[in-house]
């Protein structure tokens, strides 16, 4: 008989197994900025959030930092790794105490890639936003693979998702039709892998034609209409318009 073993989110690079199931975190968290830049008043400061710094998390960094330089080329992006080790994905104090450090340089917004770390950052969202008597000063979230929004209702703006469930349906589905190929199946923004949740408690922030927004907006990035870096040093910035230049006043002498 012959066994198919899928491997999801691995590194095919050391897999020698049949089967890998890689998710196209770029266009996703690309995607992710866009519901930031519309859900809220474009804000002067975002920051991202990672658990261990590797080539995989700094995706999610590029991702997120092209999204917010196309909303708003004079925005200014943090960015702050817990460790370097795999511990810094199961550290929510540490998480909770560097989402303290980019709220307090100033993000209004912080979209962390750190596993339950991560679950340290959302705490320290909804602790600051206790303390806010003005919604204006409200400081947010943007959680990461599963829908995080119900962690801290209003607190998390919105979550990218990893949609594990489609391509494991997919790849059961093929082995049943007997369709099986063993190959390295990327589930990106088209395949529906990856996108961004129904923004459940933040929808009053958004507008009301958004979901219609959201779909071309989706659609340009399927279509390679929207760059898409996969490292930081990839990003592309915007030169910001020049302003036009003043011609300095005479002071006026007495005779």
């Amino acid at each position: 008989a012959f066994t198919a073993t899928a491997l999801l989110d691995p590194d095919p690079r050391r897999s020698g197994l049949l089967v890998l199931n890689i998710w196209g975190w770029g266009t996703g968290v690309r995607l992710t900025h866009w519901v930031v830049g519309r859900g809220i008043a474009l804000a002067n400061v975002v920051a991202f959030l990672g658990g261990m710094n590797t080539p995989l998390i700094r995706k999610f960094e590029a991702g997120f930092t092209q999204g917010a330089l196309d909303t708003k080329p004079s925005i200014k992006v943090l960015s702050g790794y817990i460790g370097a080790s795999p511990k810094a994905f199961h550290d929510p104090d540490s998480g909770e105490k560097l989402a303290i450090t980019q709220f307090g340089r100033g993000a209004d917004i912080i979209f962390h890639a750190s596993g339950s770390s991560g679950l340290g950052a959302i705490k320290a969202a909804r602790e600051w936003n206790k303390r806010q008597t003005s919604i204006e000063k409200k400081r947010y979230i943007i959680g990461v693979d599963g829908n995080q929004d119900a962690v801290a209702p209003g607190s998390v703006l919105t979550s990218m998702l990893k949609r594990v469930d489609i391509s494991v349906f997919e790849i059961i589905k093929n082995a049943l039709l007997q369709r099986f190929e063993p190959r390295v199946y990327r589930y990106g923004l088209s395949a529906g892998g990856v996108d961004v949740t129904d923004c459940r408690y933040s929808r009053k922030r958004l507008p009301k034609d958004f979901q219609k927004q959201l779909a071309r907006t989706r659609l340009a990035i399927i279509q390679g209409k929207r760059y898409v870096p996969s490292q930081p040093e990839q990003v592309k910035r915007t030169p910001l318009p020049k302003q036009p230049a003043t011609r300095p006043t005479k002071e006026a002498t007495t005779p």
